[in-house]
């Protein structure tokens, strides 16, 4: 999968299952912006691990990287 195809499905979950607007471009800050709260973290980290067969421990994952979806997509992507 490349980096398009994991943008997409991110950006499709966090529309879809999180409420964010669909005009959110892939650099806004997502926590720092207020557009998500700490308790998203956890739906996110589960999507990850369900569709993107990708495992992250409690301590590798936080706003450094979870803050946009460009961060998301290069963390998914490190992990892979």
């Amino acid at each position: 999968m490349n980096n398009e195809e994991i943008s997409n499905q991110i950006r499709s979950f966090l529309i879809e299952e999180l409420g964010i607007s669909p005009s959110t471009s892939n650099e806004d800050s997502l926590f720092s912006g207020g557009i998500l709260d700490s308790l998203d973290i956890l739906s996110i980290i589960t999507f990850f691990e369900n569709k993107l067969s990708v495992k992250f421990s409690p301590f590798e994952v936080g706003l450094e990287q979870l803050d946009t979806i460009d961060l998301m997509v290069r963390a998914v992507i490190k992990k892979s």
